[in-house]
Order: C-alpha cells, then structure tokens, then sequence
C-alpha cells in the first residue's frame, strides 16, 4: 500500500537558518512518484545522492544555487503521517521552522487528509549487515534487523541523554514529533552575528520561542521543556528525517548513534549503497 494527500497544504513561517519568511505547498503525487522536492521549478529528488552539505542541516540541491534547508523535519513528519508520496512546491530556501518541532507540520498534513492505494507495492530497505560511518569519538551505525529501531545517544550541555526504542509513526507521534529544536545559546548568536550576510546564514531564525537555548547548566525556552529529555527525541525525529533519504519509509534496520549530525547520517547512507551486499529492496 501507498499513501499521498487528499488535499495540498499551504504552510509559511521563517526558516530556522535563513531567519526569512518560507512558503511551501505540500500536495498530491501519483503511485511511486515518492518524495519531490520542487525548488523554483526544478525537481530534487528524496536522496542521499542530492545532499548538499550545509551546517546544521539537511539540505537537498539540484546545483549550488537551487536548494531547499532544513528538509529533515519535514521528512520525519511525512513518515510519521504515513506518506509515501508527495510534490513540495517552492520558491525559497528552507522549510518553515513553525515552533520548533515537527507538531504544526503533522497537524497540517493531516488535517489535508490521506489517499491511500491498497495495491500499490511498497519497498522495505532490509539492512544486511553492520555498517558503521565514525568521526572522532562519534558515531552512527546500522546492523541487521527484524523491525526498525533506533538507539541514540547525546550529551548537550544538559547531560547525557539516551533514546532507544522501536520505531513507528504511532511511536513518534506518542513521544517525540512536539519535541524542538535546540542548540548552544552563545554558538547560536555567534553564528547569528557572523553569518548574517554571508551565503550560507546560520541561525538568523532561532530565538527562544521556537528552539531550546542551551547555557551551562540550563534548557532556556519560552514555557519550559515539554520533556525532560526533549532534546534526544528531537534528534531521533532528525535521524528519522535524514534515513528517509534511503528512498523508502519502510526499513528494516537498527540505528545506533552517539552524538551523531546530519552529515554523518548521510554518510552512513551512502556507504550502505556503496556495496550491494550491504543491503536488499524488498517488495511487498
């Protein structure tokens, strides 16, 4: 089975990097069209292999100029909707922010209503063996497995933090798709300060009442936390976000991380399709 919208969603908010007002037209897409991307009238498609690297974000391109940031919130909540396929139409450069986490996104797209195509054939991404992409004392890794799972670990200036558990859309829904968005509070006003008129901003759009403001010893947002560990169920809507550029929301695979980024998970991607031992489509 397959899923798209029954009707397009109309969404507009500032970009988290960009600090701009966005606008994006989420709408319906035909049987194994997947997830298109269509940035000032070019087509970019859902994968690993249009991975533009920029900090602090995923961000897919057709060339250096034609780009759309920050796609990971957007993906993650598409999977938590249980849509496969869709057009995400737009003239700008980033994916609206909203409040931080992915909650207005899936409101939205749900409200728009689903379609779905029982007969349409679906494709799982089966993970055959363990394959690990590290960076200094980080690390992000896949092995076999039955179902979809994830085990991921961070340490912000709050303390560590750990999330493992089997991955669902009911399960992100439940306990992590209104969880936001956070950062260090001087990284991000040096990086609003020193990239606010260069090509690749950072943080113009972060403020305390969309992103969590990390200090030494505090979680500064309007309203508090809504979880005490609202940062690492922000990161496994991130980590699901940027595993969607497999192609395929249906995996089967167990994820583990220890302070990983969005370039090192799409470095994990590209290194499971180097070899196609690594890895077999089923379809169903």
């Amino acid at each position: 089975m397959q899923n798209t919208l029954e009707n397009p969603v109309f969404l507009e908010g500032k970009g988290l990097h960009n600090g701009k007002k966005n606008k994006i037209i989420i709408s319906p897409a035909p049987i194994n069209t997947g997830i298109v991307f269509c940035v000032k009238g070019k087509q970019i498609l859902t994968n690993y292999a249009q991975v533009l690297h920029k900090p602090l974000c995923t961000c897919l391109a057709y060339n250096q100029n034609i780009y759309i940031r920050t796609v990971e919130h957007l993906l993650a909540t598409l999977y938590s909707a249980e849509i496969d396929n869709a057009y995400i139409y737009t003239n700008d450069s980033e994916i609206p922010l909203l409040d931080g986490s992915c909650i207005d996104l899936y409101k939205s797209i749900k409200a728009a209503g689903m379609n779905s195509f029982p007969n349409a054939p679906q494709k799982i991404l089966k993970i055959k063996k363990t394959i690990a992409y590290r960076k200094d004392n980080r690390y992000i890794k896949t092995c076999p497995s039955k179902t979809f799972k994830i085990n991921l670990q961070i340490k912000p200036k709050c303390g560590y933090q750990n999330y493992n558990n089997e991955i669902s859309p009911k399960l992100l829904i439940d306990e992590c798709i209104d969880a936001r968005t956070f950062g260090p509070l001087y990284k991000g006003m040096l990086a609003k300060v020193l990239t606010k008129f260069s090509n690749t901003p950072c943080a113009q759009g972060a403020n305390w009442r969309n992103s969590i403001l990390l200090t030494k010893n505090r979680s500064i947002i309007k309203g508090g936390l809504r979880y005490n560990n609202e940062h690492v169920r922000h990161r496994v809507m991130d980590l699901v976000g940027d595993l969607m550029l497999c192609g395929s929301r249906h995996i089967q695979g167990y994820f583990e991380t220890y302070s990983t980024s969005h370039e090192m998970n799409t470095e994990l991607l590209k290194k499971i399709f180097s070899d196609e031992s690594n890895y077999e489509w089923i379809i169903t």
